[in-house]
């Protein structure tokens, strides 16, 4: 069946915006669709999340107005790089009236942002390096877990952009476009869970929280870009987007090592590692302790992941090389996995969107 995409909405443009996402879709009803009509809901970036919630903000005010309304489920197309969107939504739609769900592992951002790798022959100099963006909870926490500990084995850089968090920009509350009497969620929260640094009891953890961290540092060895810089590494000590969050979620920040053929350590949301397998992707737990992947607690978590890039980090840079050398044909594997993935999967369902949306004037 060739779908109709009716709509395109990236939810990004409506995070903090409940009253305009419900005007959007309020345009978009009518009272029967066509069994091959599609609204596309893009769900590409982190969210925002109350403790121990199932539902982000936006996926909640998503949802609100999609049953206030009387939207069939069947209209609705989501394409995300989170991990668990499919089963969240269960619960809220009848079993004979689910949404289309795709889970992918990259999204246009980070497909732009890796497209141009080019794979470089390995001259290993370096034992392994950490690329560190926006600064969030996890991430000063390993920038001060390497200072304290004098880890100067793993070469970090800091690009941390001249950005405002999102808990300093004003939410749009302007109800007018609302006339139901719905419990929308506005928020002044960030896009994610900052919170278990401070709520910890654990002494380290609260130990690192005292450490001054730098805002920003360009090291001469990791440029801010292009990639040609991973030949001199061994190891990538990954810090994906999240970290204590409710699904995995996937960014250039993984891809950039698999395209580079590097080996990686991954300081990210539990499960990434099995998640990551689940496509395909082969990971090295047969050369060093992959077990925090499933360690719930992110404090644990986050310590056992350290104390594995430290250790790491500090083998003898010829075993490092030697590994790499094991490890070639693996490396290469996992790179046409994402290439393939990107030519098989990712452009033919971006391809039928765009291909098939009744009004591209209207794509928001």
């Amino acid at each position: 069946m060739t779908i109709s995409v009716i709509d395109v909405i990236d939810l990004i443009h409506y995070r903090q915006d409940a009253p305009s996402l419900h005007g959007k879709l309020k345009t978009l009803f009518k009272e029967e669709f066509k069994p091959n009509e599609r609204i596309v809901v893009l769900h590409n970036d982190t969210d925002f999340y109350f403790l121990n919630s199932p539902l982000s903000f936006t996926i909640y005010n998503l949802l609100l107005a999609i049953k206030s309304m009387g939207f069939p489920g069947f209209v609705f197309r989501f394409i995300c790089n989170s991990s668990n969107l499919k089963k969240q939504l269960i619960p809220y739609f009848d079993n004979n009236d689910q949404p289309e769900v795709f889970n992918l592992i990259l999204n246009y951002n980070s497909y732009n942002n890796v497209k141009d790798i080019i794979r470089y022959r390995k001259n290993i100099i370096y034992p392994m390096l950490c690329m560190v963006g926006l600064l969030r909870a996890h991430r000063e926490k390993l920038i001060a877990y390497i200072i304290k500990n004098n880890c100067s084995e793993i070469q970090y850089s800091i690009n941390n952009p001249n950005t405002k968090m999102l808990s300093e920009i004003p939410t749009n509350q302007n109800q007018s476009n609302i006339d139901d009497n719905l419990d929308y969620v506005y928020n002044n929260a960030i896009s994610v869970s900052e919170d278990w640094t401070t709520l910890t009891q654990n002494k380290e953890i609260l130990f690192l929280n005292q450490i001054p961290v730098p805002k920003s540092y360009i090291n001469p060895n990791i440029p801010p870009n292009g990639s040609d810089f991973y030949k001199e590494f061994a190891v990538d000590l990954v810090s994906e987007s999240v970290f204590d969050y409710p699904s995995v979620y996937i960014s250039e920040k993984i891809l950039r090592p698999i395209l580079c053929t590097t080996p990686f350590i991954i300081l990210g949301a539990v499960g990434t590692i099995r998640y990551l397998q689940s496509f395909g992707i082969k990971t090295f737990d047969d050369y060093w302790d992959e077990s925090y992947d499933s360690i719930e607690d992110p404090s644990e978590r986050f310590l056992a992941v350290m104390k594995q890039a430290e250790i790491v980090s500090k083998w003898p840079l010829d075993y490092l090389k030697q590994i790499n050398l094991e490890l070639e044909s693996r490396l290469l594997y996992n790179r046409q996995i994402i290439l393939d993935y990107i030519d098989q999967v990712f452009k033919p369902i971006y391809k039928e969107i765009s291909d098939n949306v009744q009004n591209k004037n209207t794509v928001s």
